[in-house]
């Protein structure tokens, strides 16, 4: 495993992150490209993860205890400690959260081994991406499940349930309409702006958006069989495949909101009240930070991590969202497909 620093920013001038191990998989990127010390500095803030073949940990019965974590009160650090088998632990320290930047140290076993979310034991993806919620709130930002694109001079942030159509909507405004790529699954606002995070790539699994032979045939296998998501069966490819990055745009502020929904073909004006309730619930489903086990543990030791004050930025930030863009939209359809052209029938009223 390479020591070397690697740089990648998930969200340009706004959200970099330094590792010692290439491809981090998380919320904000699976396919993020490498990106120099100056891209890295550039950005406003900064989260570092560090993976060790040991990691050392103070004597747990030395300080106080949270099921498997452990911390002394006040201090902006935690442990983790679990065993594991053969002898083997997983070892976890994450710290920094309230002063400078939050760093997450893992052993190779927690990193290699621990891939997915079971119980309260979560990959080093999602706690990145937990810890990641949070801190931006702190620093006035919230993450948005969403896309979102510039067509015609005017953002369009899209907010649906789960596969209902937000991402194959803004690709193919994007593809088949000459719209500016922003974002296809999760974006950043601080209530007036939206900030690009463009390396997600969970269009991947659209078969009108990936022609290839085995990513339509993948498509397929993944629809019979959901569990197949778990497997790396299709090559991950980032955004630049399919749009230039001169049709990416990294900052805009936002115009419409638009909340897509399944039911007959339709488009309706929202209340402020109605569209907020709306993209905090799409949030929920998204982001855990709030009952995330190393944020509530955190917590426990450090009250000035303070997770139900996120909550309340957050519902601010989202409410100075809706409240800013000129007007917010419910656009009904029965194919997924059929989205892009009701959207784009609304745009140019």
């Amino acid at each position: 495993m390479t020591q070397t620093d690697l740089y990648y920013v998930p969200s340009p001038n706004l959200l970099a992150l330094k590792a010692n191990v290439p491809q981090v998989k998380w919320s904000y990127g699976v396919d993020i490209p490498p990106a120099s010390v100056a891209e890295y500095e550039s950005c406003l803030l900064h989260m570092e993860l560090m993976v060790h073949p040991r990691v050392n940990t103070p004597e747990p019965t030395a300080m106080g205890k949270y099921h498997y974590y452990f911390a002394h009160p006040n201090e902006d650090c935690i442990f983790y400690e679990r065993d594991f088998f053969l002898g083997r632990k997983l070892k976890l320290q994450v710290s920094g959260l309230l002063n400078g930047t939050p760093k997450v140290i893992a052993n190779r076993d927690y990193f290699r081994f621990i891939q997915h979310r079971f119980m309260n034991l979560h990959s080093i993806g999602y706690i990145l991406t937990d810890i990641v919620g949070w801190f931006l709130l702190r620093h006035d930002y919230t993450p948005i499940h969403c896309s979102a694109f510039v067509y015609r001079g005017e953002t369009v942030v899209v907010f649906a349930p789960p596969n209902t159509g937000k991402t194959l909507s803004t690709m193919m405004m994007c593809l088949e309409h000459d719209a500016h790529f922003i974002a296809e699954d999760i974006a950043i606002t601080d209530g007036k702006s939206i900030y690009a995070v463009p390396w997600t790539t969970t269009f991947r699994y659209y078969s009108q958006v990936e022609e290839g032979l085995w990513s339509r045939a993948v498509n397929k296998m993944t629809r019979v069989l959901p569990v197949l998501e778990l497997f790396p069966l299709a090559g991950l490819k980032n955004i630049t495949k399919y749009v230039s990055e001169s049709h990416i745009v990294n900052r805009s502020t936002v115009d419409r909101v638009v909340i897509l929904e399944r039911a007959e073909p339709g488009v309706q004006s929202l209340q402020v009240a109605d569209a907020v309730r709306r993209i905090s619930n799409l949030n929920r489903y998204e982001f855990n930070y709030r009952k995330s086990p190393t944020m509530v543990a955190y917590e426990y030791f450090n009250p000035d991590v303070d997770l139900a004050s996120a909550c309340e930025a957050e519902q601010r930030i989202l409410l100075s969202l809706v409240e800013n863009a000129h007007c917010s939209h419910l656009v009904t359809a029965i194919n997924p497909s059929d989205y892009s052209g009701l959207i784009r029938h609304l745009l140019s009223q």
